[in-house]
């Protein structure tokens, strides 16, 4: 009996121990994944900033811009094996135009004006 005894508190002392271990890498892969995603929406933002302000040099027409912004940047996501969501991309493009269009403000005397 003693032996029996022995035994069940060894198995339940073992599955606790297991389902402490797999709860932590769980969690681990979780945070693996949460932070390869950052890197990958940082590497997306700077290299959108950086083919936004490519894009302004040689394009007058803002859907010329946009296009080649996409385009490099769907690219450079594949090149880089980098997901990401195109609607979110496209959101964050206008608001950097929206940015720049106000940074870039010029009143009717030249001046300029960050409103």
């Amino acid at each position: 009996m003693e032996e029996l005894e022995t035994v069940l508190s060894y198995i339940s002392t073992s599955l606790i121990v297991i389902v402490a271990i797999i709860t932590y890498l769980m969690k681990l892969i979780s945070n693996l994944r949460e932070i390869k995603k950052l890197k990958s929406n940082e590497l997306i933002s700077e290299e959108l900033i950086r083919l936004i302000s490519l894009a302004e040099e040689l394009f007058d027409k803002s859907t010329d811009r946009k296009k080649f912004v996409t385009t490099r940047l769907e690219r450079f996501g594949k090149e880089n094996k980098i997901k990401y969501d195109i609607k979110k991309i496209d959101e964050e493009i206008d608001e950097v135009i929206k940015f720049t269009k106000k940074v870039n403000y010029k009143t009717k005397d030249g001046l300029i004006d960050g409103n």
